[in-house]
């Protein structure tokens, strides 16, 4: 009974809610929700296209473009049949396509241990250690085989 007094404050202590609101009073921005951006990049290689096509009448050569097709279409004539074809040229330019993504994370508390507490840590391990080492010993002297 005598050694009461040392064993009840070392079984006892702090709640992990009471330290929360100590956290809290301390720094209130630790509730609030952080929102994280993930970008995510995709990258397309152009790539072109070159074919024949047999038209019965084209007198010119012309070309379409915009963001991301170039075609160029070309009236060719055969020296031996005299048949008139349209070349086209289709080039498809490289692309990236970006995508962001916004996520709302839940309030966080990441601590790390202090020197403080690795320290008050080692002096709880060493007087539970002394603890149990002077109960041994007074156990041992009790019975007589000490």
């Amino acid at each position: 009974m005598k050694w009461s007094f040392i064993l009840i404050p070392l079984l006892t202590g702090c709640s992990a809610s009471w330290h929360l609101k100590q956290a809290v009073k301390k720094d209130p921005s630790l509730l609030q929700t952080k929102t994280i951006v993930l970008t995510d990049t995709l990258e397309l290689p152009g790539k072109t296209i070159v074919d024949t096509l047999e038209v019965p009448t084209l007198d010119q050569w012309t070309a379409w473009e915009n963001d991301s097709l170039r075609i160029e279409l070309s009236l060719v004539k055969d020296a031996v049949t005299g048949e008139s074809r349209i070349k086209f040229k289709a080039d498809i330019k490289p692309q990236t396509i970006t995508r962001e993504v916004k996520v709302d994370c839940p309030p966080s508390v990441i601590q790390k241990p202090s020197s403080r507490s690795r320290l008050s840590s080692f002096v709880l391990y060493a007087l539970g250690a002394l603890f149990v080492y002077g109960v041994g010993y007074l156990h041992g002297r009790v019975t007589g085989r000490g």
